[in-house]
C-alpha cells in the first residue's frame, strides 16, 4: 500500500492558498509536524475517539460531487496531415468494452463486464484519456479510442484510494500516466479529502514514489483476507455474501454471514447446494441482453415463446446454445441459432453484450434495419450469418474489430454504401468481401452478391494466397474495369461478376489452371474474346449480354475432365456483337454453345452454326429426386407416419430407420450440371461427417437463381439390430457440424448455406419428459448422498476447531438485519 506524502508534491501544492496552515492535511508524513498517519486514520473511523477534532477554516468551496472537466492535453500533426488530440476528461461514461480492450493491451486479467460496470458506476471519480484522430477532409469521421484511465473511490470525507491506473503501451513514456494520477490528486485535495492511498505492483512502486507516494508509512502494513476457496452466494439479503474456507486450520470463517444453531455441517451443506444452483445460471448481463433482443424482434410464429422462462441456458430457450460454466461461475451464451424462424423487427444493440458467443445466425428471416455497431464488441465471434433478410444501411466500421471472425454471410440483403476499411485487420477471415483489403492470408471465399455495393473492384484480391471463390454478382461498380491481375489468381476456382455494370476488356483467364466456372455476363465489356485456351476443368464460361466484338475462338473442345464425368460445358456468348468464327466449331456432345443475338448468326448456314443460333431451349437441369422404394420391401412394414423410412442403399435389405432432414444450399457451386457430381458430393458430405455412404440420401435438388443449388438431404442412422434412430447426442452433433460450417470445403461445391433442419417422428420433442425427470431426480439423490457423507467426515475430522457457541439453541441474528 502506498500513501500520499504532500511534502513530496511541489507540483501539486500551488493549487492551494499561499498559507498551507489553513489546511491541516492529517495524512502528511514524518517531518511535517502534524498528526501521524495512524492518528489520521483513527480520527476518521473511531466513534469513541476522545480527541476533539477541530476543523480548520477552509477557503475551498465544498462540493457534493466532483465537477467534470475536459480539455485537450496534447495535439500533434503527422506528416500525412492527420491531427491527433489527446483529450483528458473526468466526466462522461466509460465504454466497458473499450476499457476491457485497454486492459487486454496492458496484460491485465479479464474481469466480468457486469462487475467492471458496477465498479465504474460506484467510483468517486473516473479520469480518462482518449486519442482522437482527424484526417484531412474527413469532418465528422473522427477516430476515437480510449488510451488511458484511472479512478478513485472515496468516503467523500476523509479517505480515498486510487485504482486501475493504466495507459495504452503505445502511448506510454509520454507522461500521460503521471498526468492522470496528478489530476486525480488535485481534485481530491481540492475537496479536502485526506489519506490518499493506492495499491501497486512492486515493479511500479518507484513510479508512484516519484509522484509523492510513500510505501508503508510508519511501518503500517496493508492486510488482506486471502481465501483458498470461495463460494459466491447470489441474491441473499440483496447483497453478495461470501464464505471463505481455509485449508488450515479447518475453520469456517464467515465474513458477512453468521449461521444459526444448526452449526457448521448445515452451513457447509447449504453453501454447497447454493453453489450448485448458482453454477447453473446464465450470466445476468447476457440474460438481460437476450430479453432486449427479444423485445426488438417480431415473432409471428411464436418460436420464441419459451423466452419467457426463467433462465436462458437452464430452460434451453429456442436457438440459445450455451457453453459450460466459466471461471466466474456462470453459464454463457455460445451461439444464437435463429435461422429460418420467420422473425422480423430489428437487431438489438445489446447483442454486443454476448461476449462469449462464437456464432450469430439470423439467416432466412425478415429482419430489417441496420447492423448494430455493438456487434463489433463480440470479440469471441467467429461466424456472423445474416443472409436472406431485409437488412439495409452500410456496414459498421466496428465489424473490423472482431479478431476471431472467420465467416461473414450478409448476401441477399439491402446493404449499401462504401465498404469499411477496418476489415484489413481481420487476419483470420476465410469468407469475406471488401475493398482496400491489404493481404488476408486465410481468405478463401469473397462473396457479397445481390446487394447495392458501389466503388471499384479491389485489385488486392489478386494477392490473396488462398482465394478460391470470387462472387460479387448484382452490384453496381459503376463502370469499373476488371483488374487485369485477376487473371493471375492461380488458386481461383470460380469467378462470378455477373450484372455489376463493369466495362473494359475480358481479362485473360488462361493462367488460372484450375478454373471451373467464370460468369462475366450482363455487363458492358468490350473488345474481343481472349484467344488463349481456358482451363481443362472449365464447366461454365458465360459472356452473354455484353458488347463484345470480333471472332469467336474455336478452341472449345477436348476437355478430358468433363468427358470423364460425362458433365456438360456451357459457353454462353448471347447478345453481343460477335461477327465471325476463327475456324470451324465442332464441339463434343457435352459442350453447349449459345450464340443467339450476335451478328454472326446472320451467316449461320454459311458457317454451319445453325444449332448454336436457334431459339434457346430450356436446357437447365431438371429438378432431381430419389424416393424409390427398395425392391422387395413392404410399405406397411415401415411406419412412415412416425417418420420411418427404408434406407435405400442399406447393406441389409429393408432396414427401416428414422432420418434427420437437412435443407442445404450450395451458394456458389462451380458446376452447372449436378447429376455427374452426385457421387463426389455424397463422398464429400459423408467423409466430413464420418458416415457410411449409404447413410446419406439426396432426397431432392433444384437450381435457384444465382445460380445456387438447393437440396434436401436425409441422413439415416447406421444399421443396428438394437435401434433404428439416432440418439440425442448424435442428432446434436450432426446439427452442430452443419450449423457451425465445420465441413471442409470442396472446390466443385464451394461454400454452403444451412436452410433448415427437419426433426420429425422420434426427434420432434427430443428426450421424453419421463426419462429427463428420472435423470434429474437420480442426479439430485446422488448429490445429496455425497454431500451428507462429505459434511459428516469433515465435521468429525475438524470437530475440535468449532467453538462451543455453535451448541447453543438460541438463534443468532444476521449482521445486516435491522
Amino acid at each position: 500500500m502506498l500513501t500520499l506524502n504532500v511534502v513530496a508534491l511541489p507540483s501539486i501544492l500551488p493549487i492551494f492558498s499561499a498559507q498551507p496552515s489553513n489546511h491541516q492535511f492529517n495524512y502528511l508524513l514524518a517531518n511535517t509536524g502534524v498528526a501521524n498517519f495512524w492518528d489520521s486514520i483513527r480520527s476518521g473511523f473511531l466513534k469513541d475517539n476522545s480527541t476533539q477534532v477541530v476543523e480548520s477554516p477552509s477557503t475551498l468551496q465544498e462540493e457534493e460531487e466532483p465537477q467534470p472537466e475536459e480539455f485537450v492535453l496534447v495535439e500533434k500533426t503527422e506528416e500525412d496531415g492527420v491531427v491527433e488530440q489527446i483529450i483528458f476528461s473526468s466526466g462522461g461514461d466509460v465504454d466497458i468494452y473499450d476499457l476491457q480492450t485497454l486492459c487486454d493491451k496492458v496484460g491485465w486479467p479479464r474481469r466480468p463486464l457486469s462487475k467492471l460496470a458496477t465498479a465504474l458506476k460506484n467510483s468517486y471519480m473516473v479520469a480518462t484519456l482518449h486519442s482522437i484522430q482527424k484526417s484531412p477532409g474527413s469532418e465528422g469521421n473522427e477516430q476515437k479510442k480510449l488510451i488511458g484511465m484511472a479512478r478513485a473511490t472515496s468516503d467523500h470525507a476523509f479517505n480515498a484510494t486510487i485504482w486501475d491506473v493504466l495507459v495504452d503501451p503505445s502511448y506510454q513514456g509520454q507522461g500521460l500516466g503521471k498526468t492522470l494520477v496528478e489530476k486525480l490528486i488535485r481534485a481530491l485535495l481540492q475537496r479536502d479529502i485526506g489519506n490518499i492511498t493506492l495499491f501497486a505492483d512492486s515493479q511500479v512502486v518507484e513510479f508512484y514514489q516519484n509522484l509523492g507516494f510513500e510505501p508503508d508509512p510508519e511501518g503500517i502494513k496493508a492486510c488482506f483476507v486471502l481465501a483458498s476457496y470461495r463460494l459466491t452466494i447470489p441474491s441473499l439479503h440483496e447483497s453478495e455474501l461470501s464464505l471463505f474456507l481455509y485449508q488450515y486450520p479447518a475453520v469456517v470463517l464467515m465474513s458477512t454471514l453468521r449461521f444459526c444453531q444448526f452449526g457448521a455441517i448445515i452451513a457447509l451443506l447449504q453453501c454447497y447446494f447454493v453453489m450448485l444452483s448458482s453454477a447453473q445460471m446464465t450470466h445476468p448481463t447476457e440474460a438481460s441482453a437476450l430479453q432486449a433482443v427479444r423485445r426488438k424482434l417480431i415473432d409471428t410464429w411464436g418460436n420464441l415463446d419459451d423466452w419467457q422462462k426463467s433462465d436462458p441456458c437452464t430452460s434451453k430457450w429456442t436457438g440459445v446454445i450455451c457453453t459450460g460454466v466459466k471461471n466466474d461461475g456462470y453459464l454463457h451464451v455460445g451461439e444464437l441459432r435463429l435461422l429460418h424462424r420467420n422473425l422480423s423487427g430489428t437487431l438489438a444493440p445489446e447483442l454486443g453484450l454476448l461476449s462469449h458467443a462464437t456464432v450469430l445466425n439470423f439467416m432466412w428471416n425478415n429482419i430489417s434495419g441496420s447492423i448494430p455497431k455493438e456487434i463489433g464488441k463480440m470479440t469471441s465471434l467467429s461466424l456472423l450469418l445474416l443472409s436472406g433478410n431485409q437488412i439495409s444501411g452500410s456496414l459498421p466500421d466496428e465489424l473490423g474489430n472482431l479478431p476471431n471472425i472467420t465467416k461473414f454471410q450478409l448476401d441477399l440483403n439491402q446493404i449499401s454504401g462504401p465498404l469499411p476499411k477496418s476489415f484489413a485487420n481481420l487476419s483470420n477471415i476465410k469468407h469475406l468481401f471488401r475493398q482496400n483489403l491489404g493481404i488476408l492470408p486465410k481468405l478463401i471465399h469473397f462473396l457479397l452478391d445481390n446487394n447495392n455495393l458501389s466503388g471499384y473492384l479491389p485489385p488486392e484480391l489478386s494477392k490473396m494466397p488462398k482465394l478460391t471463390v470470387l462472387q460479387l454478382d448484382n452490384n453496381n461498380f459503376n463502370g469499373t474495369e476488371i483488374p487485369e491481375s485477376y487473371g493471375n489468381i492461380s488458386t481461383l476456382f470460380k469467378l462470378s461478376l455477373r450484372n455489376c455494370n463493369l466495362k473494359g476488356p475480358v481479362p485473360d483467364l488462361s493462367g488460372i489452371r484450375r478454373l471451373l466456372y467464370a460468369d462475366l455476363s450482363s455487363n458492358k465489356l468490350t473488345g474481343s474474346i481472349p484467344t488463349n485456351k481456358l482451363s481443362n476443368y472449365i464447366t461454365t464460361f458465360n459472356l452473354s449480354n455484353n458488347m463484345l466484338t470480333g471472332p469467336i475462338p474455336s478452341y472449345f473442345s477436348g476437355f478430358p475432365y468433363l468427358q470423364k464425368l460425362s458433365a456438360k460445358l456451357t459457353l454462353d456468348f448471347q447478345n453481343n456483337s460477335l461477327t465471325n468464327i476463327s475456324g470451324a466449331i465442332s464441339p463434343p456432345a457435352n459442350v453447349s454453345i449459345k450464340l443467339q443475338g450476335n451478328p454472326v448468326c446472320q451467316r449461320a448456314n454459311e458457317l454451319n452454326i445453325v444449332p448454336f443460333c436457334g431459339v434457346p431451349t430450356g436446357d437447365s437441369e431438371a429438378p432431381g429426386s430419389s424416393n424409390d422404394l427398395p425392391e422387395g420391401c413392404q410399405t406397411q412394414s415401415c411406419p412412415s407416419s412416425d417418420n420411418y423410412e427404408y434406407v435405400p442403399e442399406s447393406p441389409v435389405p429393408c432396414f427401416c430407420a428414422a432420418p434427420l432432414g437437412i435443407g442445404l444450399r450450395l451458394r456458389s457451386p462451380s458446376i452447372s450440371d449436378f447429376q455427374p457430381y452426385k457421387f463426389p458430393f455424397k463422398h464429400w458430405i459423408t467423409s466430413n461427417l464420418r458416415l457410411n455412404p449409404y447413410q446419406l440420401v439426396i432426397d431432392s435438388f433444384i437450381w435457384d437463381e444465382g445460380p445456387r443449388l438447393r437440396m434436401y438431404l436425409k441422413i439415416f442412422p447406421p444399421f443396428s439390430k438394437d435401434t433404428s434412430q439416432f440418439n440425442t447426442s448424435d442428432i446434436q452433433h450432426l446439427m452442430d457440424q452443419f450449423a457451425t460450417f465445420s465441413l471442409t470445403g470442396d472446390d466443385n461445391f464451394g461454400p454452403y448455406d444451412l436452410l433448415n433442419f427437419t426433426l420429425l417422428g422420434p426427434y420432434k420433442n427430443g428426450m421424453s419428459r419421463g426419462a429427463l425427470l428420472g435423470i434429474v431426480l437420480g442426479a439430485m439423490s446422488l448429490i445429496v448422498a455425497i454431500s451428507l457423507v462429505t459434511a459428516f467426515i469433515f465435521y468429525k475430522k475438524h470437530k475440535r476447531f468449532y467453538p462451543k457457541v455453535f451448541k447453543k439453541t438460541t438463534t443468532q441474528k444476521l449482521p445486516f438485519e435491522n
